[in-house]
């Protein structure tokens, strides 16, 4: 790229006012282009053979060779147009906002920001690569009950579309008292939480109403994310306009087809969608992977059970899964307190469900935060707590140290001498806590400091329990 062009390459993800009709344009039709030649492989063939063709075929206002570092894996490394440099400071952009919303998203109680980075840890061996995907939000929450896209791989098993909240005056209150307990419990992380789920936001008619409330009281208009932006071309149009005039980053749209494609491509254009990530989720998407829990998993193992498939092995189901922290419905007033996993026959959805409770109004969500924060993310060991490790990890011993691994991570536990005479029970997981503290020849507070620091905050350790309902 020319040196003389760097100045024309703006920070415009955090900076909208940056972005000019021009640059605006230019982001789309190069974002177009792409969504186009991942989704579509006929679309793919026909640009392998003379990609100016296959773009005036299909409709896009871009010269493909232009941009091809975007979009051919043998030309990736090369310098490119300007095109080229905005598209790829664009995409640096948006990975550097997926790591603050991160950082964003530690509660302000000390134990519960431990409890949170320990889940982070942990995820990072379970889960493998997917853990860098994860933002491990502190919360979501759902203004309605089900869904009505009815995905066949849906990996949270929403039910049918149901009773939705509605913006009446009194719930718009109610609503407004119980963003300020979650500002006042959580502190600055209560800017990083989203309004939907396993459900369509679009399901809900005043979804948009309880977006600007949530605007006005934690200071962030949240992500959306819509599997249904042609269905409601008009309203998600207006939303879009809406999120920007308040700041709000990026928007998304999950799209299952090359019909759904295709209908957006003709209702939106390239200007309008240039700060939407579109997810590819229809079949000929390239690397168009499906999370194998849910309804997906449901689906598998009815397949195995009839000899049509092989299971899919348990470190490699995965999860949609983004949050560790609390999961809330306004319409059954429910709250989970949940933190991603590889989908199970324990965990079929792709999470771990903590703890739970109900609440009725303001006053009662803060008491039940509070009690499942208690009683659920704490930041040390206890002397009752059973010492074993995850049933994910291969555990052996190694000289004076325990060695943990899977298919993604390899680490090792040096062992305090005092502590090497337990080999074998720290292996098989039958000892409590208090009783390895009881069994090594050091002072207590020695063995729980080196099992806090060395184990449980490396995320090595199960916390699965018998789930109790917090009243």
């Amino acid at each position: 790229m020319p040196v003389e062009s760097c100045r024309d390459i703006r920070p415009v993800l955090h900076q909208r006012q940056l972005a000019d009709a021009e640059y605006r344009e230019d982001l789309g039709r190069s974002k177009r282009y792409l969504e186009r030649y991942v989704a579509d492989p006929e679309f793919r063939s026909a640009a392998a053979v003379d990609s100016r063709a296959a773009a005036a075929r299909w409709g896009l206002d871009v010269d493909p060779e232009e941009i091809r570092p975007l979009w051919d894996p043998k030309r990736a490394s090369e310098p490119g147009s300007l095109s080229v440099g905005r598209f790829r400071a664009f995409t640096r952009e948006r990975l550097a906002a997926s790591a603050a919303l991160r950082r964003r998203g530690a509660f302000a109680d000390p134990d519960w920001r431990a409890w949170r980075e320990r889940q982070m840890q942990r995820c990072i061996s379970h889960l493998g690569p997917k853990a860098d995907l994860l933002v491990h939000a502190p919360f979501c929450i759902e203004l309605g009950k089900g869904c009505s896209v009815g995905c066949w791989f849906c990996a949270v098993s929403a039910a049918k579309l149901g009773e939705q909240l509605t913006y009446t005056p009194a719930h718009k209150s109610w609503w407004r008292n119980c963003l300020e307990v979650l500002q006042e419990i959580l502190g600055p992380a209560a800017a990083a939480g989203y309004c939907y789920w396993g459900n369509d936001p679009l399901d809900n008619p005043d979804y948009e109403s309880f977006l600007v409330d949530f605007h006005e009281v934690l200071g962030v208009f949240p992500q959306t994310t819509t599997a249904q932006p042609d269905r409601h071309v008009d309203r998600v149009k207006a939303l879009l306009r809406e999120a920007e005039k308040r700041g709000g980053l990026l928007e998304r749209f999950s799209v299952l087809t090359l019909g759904q494609w295709k209908r957006i491509h003709e209702a939106f254009s390239a200007s309008e969608m240039a700060f939407v990530e579109c997810v590819p989720q229809n079949k000929e998407a390239l690397d168009a992977y499906k999370v194998v829990a849910g309804r997906a998993l449901e689906r598998e193992q009815k397949q195995v059970a009839a000899g049509k498939a092989q299971p899919t092995p348990a470190d490699s189901t995965s999860t949609i899964a983004c949050v560790s922290g609390f999961y809330l419905n306004m319409v059954d007033r429910r709250v989970q307190l949940i933190t991603p996993c590889n989908a199970s026959r324990r965990w079929p959805l792709g999470y771990q469900v903590l703890n739970q409770g109900q609440f009725e109004d303001a006053r009662s969500l803060r008491s039940l935060l509070l009690r499942l924060g208690e009683e659920s993310m704490r930041s040390t060991l206890r002397a009752a707590d059973p010492f074993r490790f995850r049933d994910d990890l291969q555990v052996e011993a190694a000289g004076r140290a325990l060695s943990l691994h899977n298919r993604y991570r390899s680490d090792q536990v040096v062992l305090p001498r005092a502590m090497q005479g337990l080999t074998r029970s720290l292996i098989e997981g039958q000892m409590t806590v208090g009783e390895l503290a009881l069994a090594c020849e050091q002072p207590l507070e020695e063995t729980f400091h080196f099992l806090n620091t060395m184990v449980f905050e490396r995320g090595f350790l199960e916390e699965e329990s018998e789930l109790v309902e917090v009243r």
